[in-house]
């Protein structure tokens, strides 16, 4: 009877191994849709925005896109100049 149990557990800890590869495979395979999601996408910020996110004033932005920090982008059939939050984010590491 001892020797049920012992294979018992050893089978019980085989498959509780194999299921925790194929949770842990679902998980990634998750995470890796949203963040697939996420820079698809991409966030488009306004100058306002900016300079909120930067605490800076918008000479100071003007600045930081003449001496190409980041670009800033006028899209068709939009009003105004927009920037990539990825880009600032990317700019702000630079500096780090």
């Amino acid at each position: 009877m001892t020797t049920n149990v012992q294979l018992g557990n050893q089978l019980g800890q085989i498959l509780a191994q194999g299921a925790s590869a194929d949770i842990e495979l679902m998980i990634y395979s998750c995470f890796s849709k949203i963040n697939d999601k996420l820079n698809a996408n991409e966030e488009i910020m306004k100058p306002e925005e900016v300079c909120d996110f930067l605490k800076v004033s918008m000479p100071t932005l003007n600045n930081l896109v003449k001496s190409g920090n980041f670009n800033s982008y006028d899209f068709k059939n939009a009003k105004g100049i927009y920037y990539k939050r990825s880009e600032i984010i990317q700019a702000l590491r630079k500096r780090e």
